[in-house]
């Protein structure tokens, strides 16, 4: 009962936006699919592959370079990463350092049919370190294009730089500390995957094929929750744009599902950003 209604409070209270239109997070998620696929286009072009798209994906799966031989290696390449974008990328981006570390982890193994492919867990300075888990349950499912994305929106300057701060500064009030709204947290990350250095057209595409899944939630969320789409047309929807399994598509729609208007956050709250950067840059900032 009320399903719409309930929907548009949910949405209003996941993005902190007054008077958003569905239709108009509707319509910019289709937009953005369509941006993205074009940017992918021309990426398939420029690496001189021929064939459709999902040729190009398949081409892109089974390249080994681009498989991880063992848990070990994924770790290892990941931990190269946050290295990389704390040594050459943060100093050059960012002047307020923080004090608390980020360590690389695998999901415990009696949580990796659950978990999500990655998640942070927030540190406490002079306590315990924050915390990036990777889900290794099948190495095969994982790629190196998606390091360096990857790796942005979960550390350096992502989810943990963010929280570190916010945690470290003592002129934060705690009421602001403590609460969270998923559209600046989830926002500010996908934000950040946009400052990586991509010396390779993979790695780039890699962050293409991440941003794709995001905006692919907002077509697909509001379709399930504004509009009745069934599970097929979502699930079809996602397979001829996405690069996901048929089991991680299953699993994502199981989410959206389940949590209404949540997975809205990411590029919502990249798209406020963005627009504040720009009024920001408008008015000689």
């Amino acid at each position: 009962p009320n399903g719409k209604e309930e929907y548009e409070f949910l949405v209003e209270s996941s993005l902190s936006l007054k008077n958003i239109k569905i239709r108009d997070i509707h319509d910019f998620g289709l937009l953005e699919v369509e941006r993205i696929n074009d940017i992918m286009k021309n990426i398939q072009k420029t690496m001189g592959v021929k064939g459709s798209r999902s040729k190009f994906f398949e081409y892109i799966k089974n390249r080994k370079d681009l498989q991880f031989k063992s848990k070990a290696e994924m770790l290892k390449e990941y931990r190269n990463m946050y290295d990389k974008i704390n040594k050459e990328l943060m100093p050059r981006l960012f002047s307020k350092k923080i004090k608390t570390k980020c360590e690389i982890l695998p999901v415990p193994t009696y949580n990796e049919e659950y978990a999500p492919e990655a998640y942070y867990i927030e540190g406490e300075q002079g306590d315990r370190p924050g915390r990036f888990f990777l889900n290794m349950r099948d190495i095969s499912e994982c790629s190196k294009i998606e390091i360096e994305s990857l790796t942005l929106h979960e550390t350096c300057p992502g989810h943990h730089y963010q929280l570190s701060y916010i945690n470290e500064k003592k002129g934060i009030p705690l009421f602001m500390k403590s609460y969270g709204v998923d559209a600046y947290f989830e926002g500010w990350a996908l934000y950040c995957e946009n400052l990586g250095m991509y010396e390779s057209l993979e790695s780039y595409f890699g962050k293409l094929v991440l941003e794709m899944t995001r905006a692919i939630r907002l077509v697909v969320d509001t379709g399930i929750h504004y509009y009745g789409w069934s599970y097929k047309k979502c699930f079809n929807y996602f397979k001829k744009h996405g690069f996901e399994s048929d089991e991680k598509i299953h699993i994502q729609l199981i989410r959206y599902i389940s949590l209404p208007s949540q997975a809205l956050s990411y590029k919502m709250g990249e798209k406020t950003i963005i627009e504040c950067l720009q009024l920001y840059r408008k008015n000689g900032g």
